[in-house]
């Protein structure tokens, strides 16, 4: 809410106090005594600078950090983080261009513990060649998560294949700073957050127009309380 309103307050305060000045007749005396309006401006720029400043710290720095802090408190008491109604959905292709991903997370109790998590595995020609189902995975470091609880079936000319197993390591570029991405509304990310995931996104072709919006207003909403001070 600090993040929102500090423009309109500045426009606020800004008219307030140059109205008490004209109220004075002390705006007249600063005038005559060689104040002219480029060096009355130029005074009211850096103080919508430094409120700018102040802007563009609490939503880029503060407002992320609590809006994650909260998540995870609402999933302590909840047990868990529901990621809509058919959970969240996140695509990657492996280093050669051969294989692709669909990965889908039911909840999440943190950014580093998974639950109902489905990988579906498709070849260069979209058809699907694996299926893994995993109770839960926990993040390793490094780009590791272990699976735990772990069905997958394998899609071969000669039928399917199931294997049943107790864990199995899995190396992905999902890391817990993309699924904070997730968790978080864009306009609570971070200009970097936004940035590092706009490119995910695009690299596999999904659609971002929602993140990038969410981006340019970022580093433009900053900017608001030197309008408001140039309008007062």
């Amino acid at each position: 809410h600090l993040y929102e309103l500090m423009p309109i307050a500045v426009l606020i305060g800004t008219i307030y106090g140059l109205a008490r000045l004209a109220q004075t007749s002390q705006y007249t005396i600063l005038r005559t005594g060689g104040l002219g309006p480029g060096r009355a401006l130029w005074l009211l720029t850096s103080l919508a600078l430094a409120f700018g400043a102040v802007t563009f710290v609490v939503g880029d720095y503060v407002a992320p950090f609590s809006e994650r802090i909260a998540s995870q408190l609402r999933a302590g008491f909840s047990g868990s983080l529901k990621l809509g109604r058919s959970g969240a959905w996140i695509k990657e292709r492996s280093s050669d261009g051969e294989h692709s991903y669909s990965i889908n997370v039911g909840t999440a109790e943190r950014g580093t513990l998974l639950r109902d998590v489905r990988i579906f595995e498709f070849d260069a020609d979209y058809r699907l060649r694996r299926m893994t189902n995993a109770q839960r995975a926990e993040y390793r470091g490094h780009g590791v998560w272990m699976m735990l609880d772990v069905v997958s079936t394998q899609f071969t000319p000669q039928g399917p294949r199931t294997v049943r197993e107790p864990e199995r390591e899995w190396r992905s570029a999902v890391s817990p700073d993309m699924l904070d991405a997730l968790i978080v509304k864009p306009d609570q990310m971070s200009v970097w957050a936004l940035h590092k995931y706009i490119q995910h996104l695009a690299f596999y072709l999904q659609k971002n127009e929602r993140y990038e919006i969410a981006l340019w207003k970022k580093i433009l909403y900053p900017i608001a309380a030197l309008v408001m001070m140039a309008l007062a």
